[in-house]
């Protein structure tokens, strides 16, 4: 490398670490402190000076974040695919799904949730599949007293039916399900719209279903039907008044009643904290 080239190179490394000097001065905001001069004399006095203006943190040059925007719930008409798929990735999300209504997910748990906070069972519509074997009976051998109606009680095996629902329910009775919940609670609420509930919102209406639900008189097993026409009825009149829920809870027997009622009052605890946040 001859002399000029020589020269070249070293004023670019000059030139390179000055600037690294100068950045690292910029960056941590440094002045470069100069000695004070050596001097056996006695130091006078210095005069007073007004110090000059201090930057605060808030003054200082902050970078510039731009937030990432945050995922918003689905409008209705297009919440199908996008609760499959959710519900799909989440634990037990699969089984879950295997009982759900293959469309209109929303409208149909909607109608169906503000069904039960009257005391309503949908049969037509409903969000999810109904129990594979059929609602079973078997003949006592007596008659009623009244109109000699044929006396039945509801089989052991269609307590069965109802098992894999309350299981299915426990598993998924968690908090996550809930910030689930809560994630799509507009669709659920522009459903509920659609319904022409001039009161009310579905998240109420949901507590208020499952606090009716819980309201469900308790009763043992040896419940007796008669059979006046095609549908079952209960032979006590007081039970046959009560409202389609509460009948239904009644199928399903003891068991799982108490079974189903624990995990409600869960389920409500956790709607009513919603509203509190």
């Amino acid at each position: 490398m001859n002399k000029k080239n020589s020269i070249i190179v070293l004023s670019i490394l000059l030139i390179g670490v000055a600037a690294l000097v100068l950045l690292r001065g910029v960056l941590v905001k440094e002045e470069p402190v100069k000695p004070a001069p050596f001097s056996t004399s006695t130091p006078e006095p210095h005069a007073t000076q007004t110090p000059g203006p201090t930057i605060g943190p808030e003054q200082a040059i902050q970078p510039t974040i731009t937030p990432k925007p945050q995922p918003t719930a689905p409008p209705l008409n297009d919440s199908d695919a996008h609760i499959q798929s959710r519900l799909g990735s989440t634990p037990k999300g699969t089984e879950l799904l295997s009982f759900l209504t293959d469309e209109e997910i929303v409208r149909k748990i909607v109608r169906a949730v503000y069904g039960l906070s009257e005391g309503r069972i949908v049969k037509e519509y409903r969000p999810i599949t109904s129990p594979e074997k059929r609602f079973s009976t078997i003949k006592i051998g007596q008659q009623t007293e009244d109109s000699q109606q044929e006396l039945y009680r509801i089989s052991q095996d269609n307590y069965a039916r109802y098992e894999k629902y309350i299981a299915l329910l426990a598993a998924v009775n968690s908090p996550y399900m809930i910030t689930l919940y809560q994630f799509y609670l507009p669709t659920f609420e522009t459903a509920y719209q659609e319904l022409g509930v001039p009161l009310g919102d579905f998240h109420h209406s949901l507590i208020k279903a499952v606090n009716l639900l819980i309201s469900t008189p308790d009763s043992l097993d040896d419940l007796l039907l008669v059979r006046p026409s095609v549908m079952y009825k209960y032979s006590d009149p007081s039970l046959e008044k009560l409202p389609s829920a509460h009948k239904l809870m009644l199928r399903m027997g003891q068991k799982n009643r108490v079974a189903l009622k624990l995990e409600l009052h869960v389920l409500k605890e956790r709607l009513e904290q919603l509203i509190l946040e």
